[in-house]
């Protein structure tokens, strides 16, 4: 095969490569603009949410197996019928990658079946009793305002398989409206995890009530720590990158970032996407220290 003719194999490989990897629907870049300095002067910003219902999903636990389908290309019928083999390969791979994923969620979402009853109508209403005044105001993406700066929320709900987890994982944007225009001057997505002690007697026993007293904390507390990034109130601790290792029900979990808050029962990390997620606290030694200093 001439030079040329593998150049072009190989970038048509990496195009299809890419094709074949997760959609980029699947998560939210990090983006920060530089017209964004400091916190915003405005009393209650008004959120938007954009799913009129209130979402909840099982936690799907991802298996890479279906990633490692790898083949030999023949080189019969020169760099178009490499190229052909590629494409061939690329379609199959995002396929069986579509269809595990559907199985995974399907499998995930029968976690919800003892909390169906709970979990049914709910609607964007019950997140605006998770409003905080003076901070943000929860209305749905229809809603009029003439706010300057608003901000839309794509909140879903998680819920481990053994039911002694529910998190948030919510994609947030801040925009700024100038006659006509509006642009947007932060986008990230922040994940929330709900402390072991706000889940006292489990989520099967928490009824309606208790259910949407951790939806309302959950969403509150997502909502806080986005505005605090926006306000450059998160600064990283130690800017060298390190795994952090917490449970998410059953589920190890590691993520790699920098640890940009620590308090009393959680801790906030910045992941290498720049995505913020905040997990219960485990072992921590920093709160009995101050406890101890405190008397």
């Amino acid at each position: 095969m001439s030079p040329l003719r593998f150049s072009s194999v190989v970038v048509l490989a990496l195009l299809l490569m890419g094709c074949a990897a997760t959609s980029p629907t699947d998560y939210t870049t990090y983006q920060r603009s530089t017209a964004l300095t400091g916190d915003i002067q405005q009393d209650e910003l008004p959120v938007k949410v954009t799913n009129p219902r209130i979402e909840f999903r099982g936690i799907a636990l991802h298996d890479d197996r279906v990633n490692s389908l790898n083949l030999l290309y023949s080189g019969v019928g020169g760099a178009g019928g490499i190229g052909a083999q590629i494409v061939m390969h690329a379609t199959s791979v995002r396929a069986a990658q579509d269809r595990k994923l559907e199985e995974l969620r399907e499998k995930a979402d029968l976690a919800l079946a003892p909390l169906k009853a709970d979990l049914e109508g709910l609607e964007i209403d019950e997140l605006r009793l998770a409003s905080v005044p003076g901070r943000f105001l929860v209305g749905a993406e229809g809603e009029d305002s003439s706010s300057e700066f608003f901000v839309r929320s794509y909140p879903i709900f998680f819920v481990s398989d053994n039911l002694e987890s529910i998190s948030i994982t919510n994609v947030i944007s801040l925009h700024q409206t100038a006659g006509s225009k509006t642009a947007t001057l932060y986008q990230n997505l922040v994940e929330v995890i709900l402390d072991a002690e706000d889940l006292a007697g489990g989520l099967e026993n928490a009824g309606r009530d208790g259910l949407m007293a951790m939806i309302h904390k959950l969403y509150a507390e997502s909502m806080i720590l986005a505005l605090d990034d926006v306000a450059e109130q998160l600064q990283e601790v130690d800017l060298t990158a390190r795994n952090f290792r917490f449970h998410q029900g059953e589920r190890l979990r590691v993520e790699r970032g920098s640890k940009v808050e620590q308090g009393c029962k959680s801790t906030t990390i910045r992941n290498l996407r720049g995505w913020l997620i905040r997990y219960p606290a485990s072992g921590n030694t920093t709160c009995s220290e101050q406890v101890a200093a405190s008397k």
